[in-house]
């Protein structure tokens, strides 16, 4: 899905172009091109790249960690008007309904792993300690890793995509929590916001909205959460809240 602006007040005619192009193995690039009509405001366009002979992403102690760089561009004919990429991975996740039974591209998991938060001060931290800490992970046979209600920086999930760690990612919440109505608004901005920002890392694959909510946070704040998680993103495991604690 790619999310356009046209900050203009007539319809724009575009081409919108999406590349696959491996990133850490030896394969075939694969690409679409589409020409669309962008109405004034933000549009969202979907856009599907049929991919032969995908290479999966797997967690370490299961396959190999296969990341593609994909990059987007808009263009008219005047020329490339903006471009984003980034990278990513194709795998497949699938839970048993009810159940915390869950498959990575149809192989079971098994979880195992700490919590885990970096440093208090995350601007301490650089891509070399995250490689270390990850690389500690694995050496304890550990596959997973909890990141206990912080947003950690970018480089950390770029570790786990090329080390194979999966993530369960917390939203910043705990405990007691305001639930009224103008928290829930801002606190739902700041988890699509979330959710869009770390979309394309393949090693995060469950979000859980509340470390230990009390009662009515679950029951508001964490539902609330959890629903705008899934319209953003319908692909992942989603834990609403863990441990919910007995007070209100």
């Amino acid at each position: 899905k790619a999310v356009l602006m046209n900050e203009s007040r007539v319809i724009k005619d575009v081409k919108i172009g999406v590349a696959l192009v491996p990133a850490n193995f030896d394969g075939a690039s694969s690409a679409i091109a589409k020409s669309i009509k962008v109405p004034p405001g933000r549009s969202e366009i979907d856009c599907y790249v049929d991919v032969d002979d995908p290479q999966l992403w797997w967690p370490w102690d299961m396959g190999e960690q296969n990341l593609y760089d994909i990059t987007v561009t808009v263009s008219d004919d005047q020329g490339v008007l903006d471009e984003m990429s980034d990278r990513m991975g194709l795998r497949h996740l699938h839970q048993v309904e009810g159940t915390w039974e869950c498959y990575i591209n149809g192989e079971r998991i098994f979880a195992k792993g700490p919590n885990y938060l970096s440093e208090q001060f995350q601007a301490n931290m650089t891509r070399e300690k995250y490689e270390q800490d990850v690389q500690f992970m694995k050496e304890a046979n550990m596959n997973m890793v909890r990141v206990y209600c912080v947003v950690e920086r970018e480089e950390l999930y770029d570790v786990c995509d090329e080390k194979g760690v999966l993530v369960y990612q917390d939203f910043p919440t705990t405990s007691r929590m305001s639930y009224s109505s103008g928290y829930l608004r801002r606190a739902e901005i700041q988890g699509r916001s979330i959710v869009n920002q770390l979309y394309n890392h393949p090693s995060i694959i469950i979000w859980c909205w509340g470390q230990q909510p009390a009662i009515k946070n679950f029951e508001k704040l964490c539902l609330k959460l959890a629903e705008a998680g899934i319209e953003e993103d319908p692909h992942r495991f989603v834990q609403q809240g863990s441990s919910c604690l007995l007070y209100t």
